[in-house]
C-alpha cells in the first residue's frame, strides 16, 4: 500500500505520515519524537517487507538525521543516526526489515544500518560523493548506491558480500544524484543533473549506462517511479515553470 510522508504545516511542521489503503488515505500520526522539536526537514519514507513504514527526518530543536518506526499502532523511536547536520541522506529497508541508511557530510559518505538498538558503521563503496542515495532491488537483498566521485556518477550494488562496482553515465560534469530505482524486472534506472538538466539512464545489466533522453532543467526536487510494465514516471520541480511540479512519463 501506498505511503507517504510530508512536513505537516497545520501540525506544527511535523512529519506526518499517511497510507492509502486502495480506497482512502489513513493518518498514522506523526513520526517525530519531542526530543528533535516539531519541525521536522527533508522526512522520507520507506516500507520493508513487513509493511511496516521508516521515516528519516532532521528535527527542529537537533537538526540531525533521525529516524522513527511504525509499530502498527504507534512510532518507535529508532534514535539519531548521525552527529552532524546534513542535507544530503537516504534511507532503504532490506528483507530482513533492517533500515539502511547513507549520509554525506563534508563530501565524505557514511552507511549505517539499525541492529536493534543502535546505528552501526557499514562498508561504504566509495568514500566521496557529493550525494548517495541508497535503495534495494525488489528482493530487497542488494543493496545500490549512487554517488559523485571526480565529477563523475558512479553506482555500486552490494553482491556476495562485498561491493560490485557497475560505474556510470559516460559524463564527468554531473552536479547531482536525481533518483536511483529497479523495476520489478530488477532493471535499473538512475536519473543524474549533467550540465543543468536531469538525464535519465538504464543500466543494461552488465556494463553500458544507456541514455534515455533529457527531462527537463535539473532543481532541487526529482522523483523516479517504474510501473510494473516498466514505464518510467518522474516528478519534478521546474524552475522554468515558476517551480511548478511537472509529471511525465516515458515511452520507449
Amino acid at each position: 500500500m501506498p505511503v507517504i510522508v510530508f512536513k505537516n504545516s497545520t501540525d506544527g511542521h511535523k512529519a506526518s505520515v499517511h497510507r492509502y489503503d486502495g480506497t482512502v488515505w489513513s493518518d498514522l500520526g506523526d513520526a517525530n519524537f519531542s526530543a528533535y522539536g516539531a519541525n521536522c526537514y527533508g522526512p522520507r519514507v520507506e516500507v520493508g517487507p513487513d509493511d511496516l513504514p521508516v521515516v528519516i527526518y532532521q528535527g527542529g530543536s537537533v537538526q540531525r538525521p533521525h529516524a522513527s518506526k511504525y509499530t502498527g499502532s504507534a512510532w518507535e523511536d529508532l534514535g539519531q543516526i548521525f552527529g552532524n547536520n546534513t542535507n544530503s541522506y537516504s534511507m532503504a529497508v532490506d528483507f530482513d526489515n533492517v533500515p539502511l541508511v547513507t549520509v554525506t557530510y563534508s563530501s565524505t559518505m557514511y552507511v549505517k544500518e539499525y541492529t536493534g538498538n543502535a546505528w552501526n558503521a557499514w562498508t561504504a563503496p566509495f568514500q566521496t560523493g557529493q550525494r548517495a542515495l541508497t535503495i534495494v532491488d525488489s528482493s530487497k537483498e542488494r543493496p545500490t548506491i549512487a554517488g559523485i566521485v571526480g565529477g563523475a556518477a558512479t553506482v555500486s550494488r552490494w553482491e556476495a558480500n562485498q561491493w560490485m562496482d557497475l560505474g556510470g553515465p559516460a559524463s564527468t560534469s554531473v552536479e547531482g544524484i536525481g533518483d536511483l530505482v529497479y523495476d520489478q524486472a530488477d532493471n535499473l534506472y538512475l536519473v543524474i543533473a549533467d550540465q543543468g538538466s536531469y538525464v535519465l539512464y538504464r543500466y543494461d545489466g552488465i556494463s553500458t549506462w544507456e541514455q534515455l533522453g533529457v527531462i527537463g532543467v535539473a532543481s532541487s526536487y526529482i522523483s523516479l517511479a517504474l510501473d510494473g510494465a516498466g514505464r518510467a514516471y518522474v516528478v519534478f520541480k521546474d524552475p522554468e515553470q515558476a517551480n511548478k511540479l511537472h509529471f511525465l512519463e516515458f515511452h520507449q
